[in-house]
């Protein structure tokens, strides 16, 4: 597992709902510049670092993955790195249902979408 979060660029992690614990990779510094171990290992932190424009939309994609009982959710909103900047990211989540029906875990991976962001808003404004 520690390998696997290594390979990856960006940040993994795995929310145990019914004890609301968040574990968080390596990636987290790369990604927003906080080490694993820096932050409270709760949903909530990662809430409050979403871009306030983007958080109600990224809440309901994983809202209405939950309501239908899907496996996977992916939604892309802007997070804040330690150093006030706006990260882009695609969070996808795949969803872990316990047998009577409720949410045991999520386990996704955030990656930074910035460059690639970037990219299109500076094609676009030279296309115009």
């Amino acid at each position: 597992y520690k390998l696997t979060t290594e390979a990856i660029a960006g940040l993994m992690y795995e929310w145990h709902v019914p004890s609301g614990r968040v574990q968080r990779s390596v990636g987290l510094r790369d990604l927003v510049g906080y080490a694993p171990d820096e932050p409270a290992p709760t949903p909530e932190w990662w809430r409050d670092r979403i871009h306030p424009d983007d958080y109600p939309a990224a809440a309901a994609a994983g809202t209405a993955a939950a309501e239908a009982r899907l496996p996977l959710t992916e939604s892309r909103y802007r997070v804040r790195h330690r150093d006030g900047r706006w990260m882009h990211v695609v969070d996808k989540a795949r969803i872990v249902y316990r047998l009577d029906g409720q949410i045991d875990r999520v386990v996704g991976c955030a990656i930074d979408e910035s460059a690639r962001v970037t990219a299109e808003a500076t094609l676009r404004e030279s296309e115009a």
